[in-house]
This record gives C-alpha cells, structure tokens and sequence, in this order.
C-alpha cells in the first residue's frame, strides 16, 4: 500500500509540474521568463502526448497586452507525441531544450534549425525516425551535444556549419545522410559514437584542421564513405573502433604526425584502403585489431621507435610487403602479423631481439614465411640466430638498419641516385643530384633542414634520414647570359653584373651545411665577403619574377 501510495504522489507531482504554465496561446502552452525584454519558453501542447498534426512555434506571442518573444523550448515540451507531423520553429527561439522532440515518430519532411538558435540540449530530436528530408543546423550554434538527432532518418547532405566546436556522442547514429562528410576546422572533438553506422554517406570523409579527438566508434559502420583517409596533424587520439567496419575508402591512408594513441580496432574492417601504412613517429600505443582485415594495405609498414609492444592480432589478415620495427621494440603478441603471407622482408632496429609474449613465432607470425630476409642491426646476427622464435627464420641477415630516403623535390627538374650505400663497417652514403636541361641544382635538405650545397654529397648516416634534393628553376647557362659573378675566387667582394631586362629582389649565400650566412636585400651590384672563413659557398638570386639562380663562388 505505501508504494502504491507514494507512486500516486509521483504521478500527482508530475503532472502538477507539467500542468505549471502561465498562459495558454492557442494550443500552445506558455511560460513567462523574462519580462525585460519580455521573453517566454513553449511548455507543450494543451493536449500533451495526443497532441496531432503541424506544430507552428511562432516568434511572438500576446499576453496581457504584452508581446513576449518565444527564446526557448522547454524540456520535454513534446516528448513522445508520436502525432505531430511537422514542426516550424520560429526565429527567435534560443534554446531548444532536453528531450523536447524525442519519439516524434511521425515528424517528416525537412527540419530547419534557424539562426537564432545557440543551444540544443541532448536528445531535443532523439527518434525522429520519420524525418526523412533535410537537416538545416543554424550557424550560431557551437556544439552538437549527446544524441541531439540519433536515429533520424535524414537523407540528403549534411552540412555542418564553421563554428562548431564539438560534436556530441551519437549526435547522428543512425542517420541516412548521402554525400561527402566534411568535419568543419572549426571542430576539436568528435565524441564517441558520433556518427555510428551512418551507412549512408558515400562521398569523402574531409577532416578539419583543429580536430584533436577522434571517440571511440565516432565513423565506425559509416561503410558508404569513400577515398582516402587522411588523418590531419591536429589530431592526437584516435580511440577505440573509430573508424571499425569503413569498407568503403579505398585510397591511401596518412595518419597525424602528432597522433600519440591508436585504440583497439580503430581500422579494423577497412578493408579497401591500400598503399603503405606509416604510423608517425610520437605513437606510443597500438591497441589489439587496430588494422585486423585492412587486406588492401600492400605496401609498406613502418612501426616507430616510440612503440614497444605490438598488441594481439594488431595487424592481423594485412597484404604488407614489408615491415619495419622501431629500435625499442620488446614485446609482439599473438597472432599480432599472423596472415601476411605476402611480406617479402622484415627489418628490426632492436639490438634485443624483442619477446614473444602468450605465443611463439608461429603464433606472431603464422602463415608468414619463414625464409624472406629478416635484416637486424649491425653485430646482433648470432644473438638472433639464437632467439627464442627469431630463430625459426632461416635467412638472417645483419646490416645497417637506419632508413635512408633520397627523394628529388621536383621530379620534372631533376632526378636523384644513391652512389653508396652504408654498410656496417661504413656508414658514409654518397648520393648525387641530376638536374635535367634547363635545371640547376641548389642545395640538399636533410629531415626538414639545409646541410649542403655539395654534389655529389658525402654524410655519415647515424639516424632514419629522408634526403632531399632541391633544384632552382633556370640552368646555368641561361643565368650566365642574364648575369655574372666576378672575380671568382674573390677575397673580400663579389661583382655582379645583370642584363637590362634583369630586376634581382634577394641576394643569399649559404655554407655547405646549407646555412645561410648572409643576405641583403639592396645593393644588388656588390656582395661582401668579409669576415667569412675561406672556403666554397652557394650564391643565391632571386629576382623579382620569382625565378631563382644559383652558383658556387670561392672565398679566398
């Protein structure tokens, strides 16, 4: 009985609580909160959940003689009225408030959220299922909270306006929207779940700049989605399942170079993106399944020096046709490169060779055979050959093991070789840079920074190395017939002499580490080379067109 009781107390409560207006307008009732400016929220429908047909809220309303702008819907003005068919929103409303809309089945057609709206609260349209129109989001709002149009039937483009800054968990799971997905790059976190099983889209996904969070399952199922993947450099965490089951995208995928954490089956499933799989340097974990079944990834995977431990079926069912692993590699579990059948080499950086950890070499690396080249560093071949598991690889080979990458900056000016490799009794590389007719070359950039202007160029390579090659845009001969450099050797000046149709802007001169050491930006018919030691430097003349020159003059 005292339940019973205190269930009719509940009840009488509620319904005081809904029943609480200040006046009724037509079928809509109404609250007064501000009376300067006057202002009302729209409580509800005079019949509550029996409420049926087109719901107009309009921008103003009278009472008392008093016009009142509608800034808000309340809480749970319409929850569940199933009869409401559409709903226009007037413009002046401000707050569209928690659950208002939820389980307005029968809603169709289009929703237009106007401009005036800054804030809608969580699940204010969750279960309109029979929207099935459009989706008009107002530019003034800046997040798209928890489950605001879950299960929404929308079709057609989705546009979400610059401004946001956060898109909610399961904002629009389930929704039907057609086209490309473009994150605005005023967007930070894309929440969990965010666009779960939005099967629909089939264009790209396009990420914006400032996103830093990627939640968990946030465009897992979104298996409409197509292209490459790119991952912007804002990016730090992609979590679990975030883009599990994206079978659709079908280019080439580029990760963060700021990313810190792959979660567990983040791309499991994504079974048509192809190409290489470099994870950036700075990822410190690679949850288990994180790239199980990407079968169309077939070219290289590199794993950095910040990992070590590869997780449980992490790449599992790939088509890679090689593998690195990083210097501190210490743990691989199981089934962890289990099906790359088509790998053709292996090379570890660690001097320890890494542990298998609840399996054997089998179990890591089953169905992956066991006589392609497996490179280790320099002096650590026995201890390899003696491992537990490395030791089922029977064509172990030691070398140096420090990536070198020899790349021209343009392919159309010039082409680049590699005249000697390293080896483990010597590191030096010598490599040379060809320009083709009409190409100079300039200087040569070693992981984002100039180091010489020498070609061919001798190094010592200590460390992974991408080499660059950089070109100016006219040949020698050309920039003999527009100006000349005299004397050469020279001890103290330089002289320089244009043709009438030449406008020099910049004059540079840089070391053979590629640093400058002297600019200016005037006096264009002499250069001082005093105080600078003796040796060979690269000359530098930019001209007001844009074009670029360059030749080594000799300081005495």
């Amino acid at each position: 009985m005292r339940k019973l009781i205190l269930s009719l107390v509940i009840l009488a409560s509620f319904s005081m609580r809904a029943l609480a207006y200040d006046f009724q307008s037509g079928e809509l009732l109404y609250t007064i909160i501000s009376t300067n400016p006057p202002q009302v929220s729209l409580d509800g429908h005079v019949d509550g959940t029996e409420a049926q047909g087109d719901i107009i809220i309009p921008e103003s309303v009278i009472f008392d003689d008093v016009a009142y702008n509608v800034s808000a819907i309340k809480q749970f003005a319409f929850y569940h009225c199933t009869g409401i068919t559409s709903i226009a929103i007037g413009q002046y409303v401000e707050t569209i408030g928690k659950q208002c809309f939820e389980g307005c089945t029968g809603l169709t057609g289009n929703l237009i959220i106007p401009n005036s709206v800054v804030q809608i609260e969580d699940c204010a349209f969750y279960d309109c299922t029979g929207l099935d129109g459009n989706l008009v989001l107002s530019e003034n709002l800046t997040e798209i909270r928890t489950s605001v149009f879950r299960n929404c039937g929308f079709t057609g483009n989705l546009v979400i306006p610059e401004g946001i800054r956060i898109i909610g968990s399961s904002a629009f799971w389930g929704c039907d929207f057609t086209g490309d997905l473009a994150i605005p790059n005023s967007v930070i976190i894309i929440n969990d779940l965010a666009f779960y099983n939005c099967s629909s889209f089939d264009g790209q996904l396009l990420i914006g700049s400032s996103v830093t969070t990627i939640g968990a399952s946030a465009f897992s199922g979104c298996s409409g989605l197509t292209g490459d993947l790119v991952i912007p450099n804002s990016v730090v965490f992609v979590y679990t399942a975030a883009f599990r089951g994206c079978s659709g995208l079908n280019g080439n995928i580029t990760l963060s170079l700021n990313l810190r954490e792959i979660g567990r089956c983040a791309f499991q499933d994504c079974s048509n993106l192809s190409g290489d799989l470099i994870i950036p340097n700075g990822v410190n974990e690679i949850g288990w399944l994180a790239f199980k079944n990407c079968i169309g990834l077939n070219g290289r995977l590199e794993i950095p020096n910040t990992i070590w431990k590869i997780e449980s079926g992490t790449f599992q069912s790939c088509s890679f046709s090689s593998l690195l692993l990083g210097d501190y590699i210490t743990e691989i579990h199981y089934w962890a490169f289990k099906d790359l059948s088509t790998l053709n080499t292996i090379t570890i950086k660690a001097k320890t060779p890494p542990s298998f950890i609840e399996t054997d070499v089998y179990g890591a690396f089953e169905n992956v055979p066991n006589n392609i080249p497996l490179f280790v560093p320099c002096g650590t071949l026995e201890t390899y050959q003696n491992a537990d598991g490395w030791s089922e690889f029977t064509n172990i080979h030691e070398g140096v093991t420090d990536l070198l990458l020899v790349l021209s900056s343009d392919e159309t000016a010039g082409m680049v070789r590699t005249l000697k490799e390293p080896t483990c009794e010597d590191r030096m590389v010598e490599v040379e840079a060809e320009p083709y007719e009409g190409w100079a070359f300039a200087y040569w950039e070693a992981n984002g920074e100039r180091v010489s202007g020498d070609n061919p160029y001798n190094f010592e390579l200590v460390e992974d190395t991408e080499l660059v090659a950089y070109f100016s845009e006219t040949g020698l001969n050309e920039m003999e017939q527009l100006f000349k450099v005299f004397p050469n050797p020279a001890q103290d000046q330089l002289h320089l002499q244009y043709s009438p149709d030449v406008q020099p802007k910049q004059i540079e001169l840089y070391d053979l580490q590629g640093r400058l050491v002297r600019s200016q930006g005037n006096a264009f018919e002499t250069f001082d080379l005093g105080k600078l030691p003796a040796g060979t430097y690269t000359l530098r003349v930019a001209m007001e067109d844009g074009q670029v020159f360059s030749d080594k003059v000799v300081k005495e």
